[in-house]
């Protein structure tokens, strides 16, 4: 399906297209004054990984030259705009780890892209509702002593994000968890074609992290929570919450963190007062809903910051 529909100077375009690398939809409103865009792409997929290390990083001898001593770590999942980037690498000294990620998302859930004229207006209104889940968590030890550890951490959760960098430590020792899900999304564009009136973007979703670590060296620490309305004037969604910590020396932190959203969507069922019956997918099983398997891997800790609701009830991915 591909509309193509020119309103005078106001331009829409939309478009859902299935392609080899999984399905994707986009969508595009163009005024005289300002433009909004939209672009999704999602898998039905499901990846695990868990790996642990233990060692020296030293130098060695490799086809009569000497090798200098370097250890990497690199992981980058990503789907959906749900995304996790990690960087490690250290030089001489002894290091340890263990790796837990696993992914799991849904493409074959409601797509729906519509627009309609309200009666004697100039006004459009498009409309795009998806429900492609995702399902991201990680869980992350490092133990190392030496010359020198470098370590970045990113999770973003459609425009929500933390971070945490690590530079130039002797001695690190850290254990970071996050866990991210996306349920569903629903954006609308108002717009004539003079200007966009009203742009929203909301995505039904959680990012919970949670970090406890020793070090030396810096560390900085990050967050960013976004606006769901639409700035048309800067071409993004404003920020509403952040934060930038930076540590110098030898310290201890301890950090947790969550940011949700949650949208009403009102539907045409009506409550036994007559009232519409207004449908909040979440805030129901929290941890009790969660996996075995998934809360054995993070411990009973992981309760007071992974009560994402709607782990299970609302995201079947299994």
């Amino acid at each position: 399906m591909k509309p193509l529909i020119a309103l005078a100077t106001l331009l829409a375009t939309l478009a859902l297209i299935p392609c080899t690398m999984g399905d994707y939809w986009s969508g595009y409103v163009k005024t005289d004054t300002s433009t909004w865009s939209i672009y999704r792409q999602s898998d039905n997929i499901s990846f695990n990984l868990s790996s642990a290390v233990e060692g020296d990083v030293t130098s060695v001898e490799f086809r009569g030259r000497r090798l200098t001593p370097y250890q990497s770590y690199y992981a980058e999942v990503q789907e959906n705009d749900v995304r996790l980037s990690q960087r490690t690498n250290a030089l001489d000294g002894h290091y340890k780890s263990d790796d837990i990620i696993r992914l799991r998302s849904s493409n074959t859930g409601e797509t729906d892209i519509s627009y309609a004229k309200p009666y004697a207006t100039n006004e459009w209104v498009f409309s795009f509702k998806e429900q492609w889940p995702v399902l991201l968590i990680s869980s992350r030890i490092i133990e190392y002593s030496g010359q020198r550890i470098n370590n970045r951490d990113f999770e973003i959760n459609n425009k929500d994000f933390v971070g945490l960098k690590v530079l130039y430590s002797t001695n690190l020792s850290m254990d970071n968890k996050a866990v991210m899900w996306l349920n569903r999304l629903n954006a609308t564009v108002l717009a004539t074609d003079d200007a966009i009136l009203l742009a929203e973007l909301q995505p039904q979703k959680y990012l919970g992290h949670q970090v406890n670590m020793h070090s030396t060296g810096i560390a900085d620490l990050t967050y960013s929570q976004k606006n769901s309305q639409y700035d048309a004037k800067s071409r993004d969604y404003p920020v509403i919450n952040e934060g930038n910590d930076r540590y110098y020396g030898d310290y201890e932190v301890a950090r947790r963190i969550e940011m949700s959203s949650i949208f009403e969507e009102f539907n045409d069922t009506y409550d036994v007062d007559g009232q519409p019956r207004g449908w909040l997918p979440c805030c129901e099983s929290g941890w009790n809903g969660m996996a075995n398997l998934d809360q054995r891997d993070f411990g009973a800790d992981a309760r007071r910051i992974f009560d994402c609701s709607c782990y299970k009830n609302q995201i079947d991915l299994d």
